[in-house]
C-alpha cells in the first residue's frame, strides 16, 4: 500500500470520526434542550402549584373558622331542640300536676260532706280524734273519717296521750 493512499484512508477516517463526533454534539444538544424545556414546563408547574398552595394556606383559617362556626351552630342547634323537648316534657307534666290538684281538690270537696268540721281549727281537729278514739275506732277508721293521712291521727293520738 501506499503512502499517500493511507493518508487518504487516514484523513477519510479522521473526518468520518469528526462528523460521527459532530453528529453526537448535535443530537446531545437536541436532547439538553429537550431537557431545558421540559425543565421549563416543570418550574412553571412547581411555580402554579406553590402559588396554589400558597392561597390554600391563606384560605385555611378561613376555612377552619366556618367549620368552627359550623359546628357550634350544630350543636347550638341539638341543645335548642333538646331544651324545647325538655320545655315539652315539662308543659305535659305541669298540665299533669294541675290536672292531679284539680282531681284532689274534687276528691276533698266530695269529702267534705264527711268531715264538716275543718281541721284547720287545731283544737276542734284534736277533739275530734280523741273522741273517735274514745269511741273504739283505731288511728287508720279515724283517718278515714276525717279524710286526713294516718300519720298525722297518728302524731295526734301520741300528742294527746297522758304523759307518765
Amino acid at each position: 500500500m501506499d503512502m499517500p493512499l493511507l493518508n487518504m484512508l487516514l484523513d477519510g477516517l479522521m473526518v468520518l470520526a469528526l462528523v460521527g463526533l459532530w453528529w453526537m454534539w448535535a443530537q446531545q444538544a437536541k436532547q439538553r434542550k429537550r431537557v431545558e424545556i421540559l425543565l421549563e414546563q416543570a418550574t412553571a408547574e412547581l411555580q402554579e402549584s406553590t402559588r396554589l398552595l400558597t392561597l390554600v394556606m391563606q384560605k385555611f383559617p378561613e376555612v377552619t373558622q366556618v367549620e368552627e362556626k359550623k359546628t357550634v351552630m350544630q350543636q347550638t342547634q341539638k341543645n335548642a331542640d333538646d331544651t324545647e323537648a325538655h320545655i315539652q316534657r315539662m308543659n305535659a307534666q305541669d298540665k299533669a300536676a294541675t290536672q292531679n290538684v284539680a282531681a284532689i281538690k274534687a276528691k276533698l270537696k266530695s269529702q267534705t260532706h264527711i268531715n264538716q268540721n275543718s281541721p284547720s281549727d287545731s283544737t276542734n281537729f284534736s277533739a275530734q280524734i280523741m273522741r273517735l278514739q274514745r269511741e273504739g275506732k283505731d288511728a287508720q277508721a279515724i283517718a278515714d273519717t276525717l279524710a286526713v293521712p294516718v300519720a298525722q291521727v297518728r302524731l295526734m293520738l301520741l300528742l294527746q296521750a297522758p304523759k307518765v
